[in-house]
């Protein structure tokens, strides 16, 4: 059976980009043509708050091997408390949410080697205002 290259980019703003041209979810898709079969669970908004209910639906238990998983999380958790504070997730909470989501991979078989964590880059709170 081929095995399934997860491009697990969940709720991280950029994953509505990820399978547009020069996207790096097609270049990924392009590379493994015909060796592995690259799947965006991506959900445009979600930071990881929410995003720990839905990845059981999203990434579900699968007979196919697994080549990779990654996790793009962090853009949409680190929206300023004042200015986003639906989309906000305070910086312990993040961390352990990222905790359950490995947790979360490893029990469904998803070995620790095949899990790649993408974060977005620093944010300085009065630059990017």
């Amino acid at each position: 059976m081929t095995p399934a290259l997860r491009v697990s980019s969940f709720p991280a703003d950029g994953s509505r980009f990820t399978f547009q041209a020069n996207g790096w979810g097609s270049e990924i898709s392009h590379k493994v043509a015909r060796k592995c079969d690259v799947v965006n669970r991506g959900l445009s908004g979600y930071n990881t708050r929410w995003a720990k209910f839905v990845l059981p639906r999203t990434v579900p238990i699968s007979d196919a091997a697994i080549a990779a998983v990654t996790v793009f999380f962090g853009a949409n958790d680190c929206a300023l408390e004042d200015k986003n504070p639906l989309q906000h997730v305070p910086l312990q909470e993040f961390t352990e949410n990222l905790k359950d989501v490995l947790k979360y991979l490893v029990t469904i078989g998803v070995s620790k080697e095949k899990i790649i964590f993408i974060t977005p880059p620093p944010l300085n709170g009065l630059k990017n205002m």
